[in-house]
């Protein structure tokens, strides 16, 4: 099996000695695939298809068997049996899972700080998508309920060095079909966050890699991706890209956002790799 890997730099040549090797997966469903090495392990969501005890735990036994010296969890829309609201109000029984003693960092809209090769890290993990069908860690679109949605993401810390989501950010890497699936609360908040680095999955045909720089010309690349004339989107996209080609290279504010999802677009092709990235 290959990897997918992605020299992903954002300090500068200096101290690539102390360079930290992330490996990202998602969106398994009870898949347990090759995973190369590396300081930290991210698998952020749809770790199980129908989010049953005996799927969680033996996605839980699977990754705590990795090498990988800090390995971080957050869940999704199909791990049902760990929302408690959804268990509820469903009626479905508990699944006490010990992540520490399994060595799992477990983040459910949480932040925590991790240190590796003497560098200090804070990451917050949200296993929160926008509702659709009848699914677990779901809140109303911003479309029907937009305060809901800014009061979630109001809770990553301005702080945050890596950002792990289950779900995408508006207009990145979301594209389901013909449509933008991704949450416009998330984008806002990523906006003001700005994090080093944002990992997400959920959406399968996003799978891949994109470069955020915080400025205007960003901005209008966003505005593209609403619903506009084709006139309008060929206009302001042919400017987007003038702009964007003029600021190329310049790195001092900028986020790197991967879709990891190892799940195919269509369902007759195979798993995809795990995402490698050097922080």
């Amino acid at each position: 099996m290959t990897f997918n890997i992605s020299p992903i730099q954002w300090k500068p040549l200096e101290t690539r000695d102390s360079t930290i090797c992330v490996v990202c997966i998602f969106d398994t469903h009870n898949a347990q695939p090759s995973v190369p090495p590396g300081d930290v392990f991210i698998h952020a969501g749809d770790l199980t298809p129908n989010g049953t005890a005996e799927e969680l735990h033996a996605a839980v036994s699977w990754i705590s068997s990795l090498p990988h010296p800090i390995k971080i969890v957050v869940v999704g829309n199909h791990d049902k049996i760990l929302d408690a609201h959804f268990r509820t109000r469903e009626l479905l029984d508990s699944s006490e899972i010990n992540w520490k003693s399994s060595g799992i960092i477990y983040l459910e809209h949480t932040a925590t700080q991790i240190t590796i090769h003497e560098r200090k890290m804070t990451v917050f993990g949200s296993p929160y998508t926008p509702e659709y069908g009848n699914w677990a860690f779901q809140y109303p679109p911003t479309t029907l309920l937009p305060e809901r949605a800014h009061e979630i993401w109001a809770m990553i810390p301005r702080h945050t060095d890596i950002l792990i989501t289950h779900g995408p950010p508006f207009a990145y890497l979301d594209v389901a079909g013909t449509r933008h699936a991704g949450c416009r609360g998330l984008l806002e908040r990523i906006w003001v966050v700005r994090p080093a680095f944002h990992v997400f999955g959920h959406i399968h045909a996003g799978r891949g890699r994109e470069t955020l720089l915080w400025d205007a010309a960003q901005k209008r690349l966003e505005c593209v991706s609403d619903n506009k004339g084709v006139s309008s989107r060929l206009l302001d996209r042919t400017w987007s890209i003038m702009e964007w080609a003029k600021r190329k290279g310049d790195a001092r504010r900028t986020s790197f956002l991967v879709n990891a999802c190892i799940q195919p677009g269509r369902r007759t092709d195979s798993l995809d790799d795990a995402e490698i990235v050097f922080l």
